[in-house]
């Protein structure tokens, strides 16, 4: 019972938190490891920005990449990710840099996934980012 209720409330954490998006866009979508020696490479579109994201893994449960987001604006940065555990339901912690032409952001979060089947899977990650730029320099539109 208690691990059927865990499901529904991770799902929900999912649906509800994952709508929210805060720069880096490009989403971690799992807590899972890539594993030792893998690289993998990910593109999407998420909110008129298109972003390329590669990963390398380091070990089974810690990997780093770097993010290139372009559309409206372009950005990069760094990250890490270390999984604490890894199984249909997993953890991870995720760590980064990044910056454009007018700002630099540093984020630290948890991330959490869980695979109902090889695949299909639910995630949630939460960011707390700092923001750091020259006022002058960002376009605020008209």
């Amino acid at each position: 019972m208690m691990q059927y209720l865990l499901k529904i409330c991770l799902l929900i954490s999912a649906l509800f938190l994952g709508s929210c998006a805060f720069t880096p866009l490009a989403p971690t979508t799992t807590a899972k490891g890539v594993g030792g020696g893998v690289s993998q490479v990910d593109f999407g579109l998420l909110n008129k920005v298109y972003y390329s994201r590669y990963t390398y893994g380091l070990s089974d449960v810690l990997d780093v990449g770097a993010t290139l987001e372009f559309g409206d604006y372009m950005a990069g940065g760094i990250q890490s990710k270390y999984t604490f555990w890894s199984d249909d339901l997993a953890l991870a912690a995720e760590v980064g840099v990044g910056g454009s032409f007018a700002s630099m952001y540093y984020f630290v979060g948890p991330v959490v996934s869980y695979d109902f089947s090889e695949a299909f899977g639910v995630f949630t990650t939460i960011r707390y980012i700092t923001v750091n730029g020259d006022e002058d320099e960002i376009d605020a539109g008209d």
